[in-house]
């Protein structure tokens, strides 16, 4: 796993929230792709729009590190995994900054 976030691509789900009959996010990163039911981000986010009508139509972009907890997807950098390890909020949650395995 990289020691820097990584872009993410992050669009609605909407043919299985058709089949599901709940609201489905899908997180693409060049590692994964995770289907989750809410997603917490807190980096910025660009947003696409695709005029040519190619899907997903429009998804939101940008870098983090993507961690998948349950049915929630986090999207943080390196101030907010310090911030969330010092909140008793995020007590279930602790996150590490990855590091590389080589």
């Amino acid at each position: 796993m990289s020691d820097k976030p990584i872009k993410f691509k992050l669009h609605f789900n909407r043919v299985n929230m058709q089949r599901k009959k709940k609201t489905v996010w899908t997180v693409r990163t060049s590692k994964a792709c995770y289907q989750v039911e809410q997603v917490k981000c807190y980096v910025s986010l660009v947003t696409t729009f695709n005029p040519d009508g190619a899907q997903p139509r429009a998804f939101l972009s940008g870098y983090a590190y993507v961690y998948v907890h349950g049915k929630t997807a986090y999207l943080v950098d390196d101030t907010c995994i310090e911030y969330m390890n010092d909140d008793d909020y995020f007590e279930d949650l602790k996150l590490t900054k990855p590091t590389d395995s080589h």
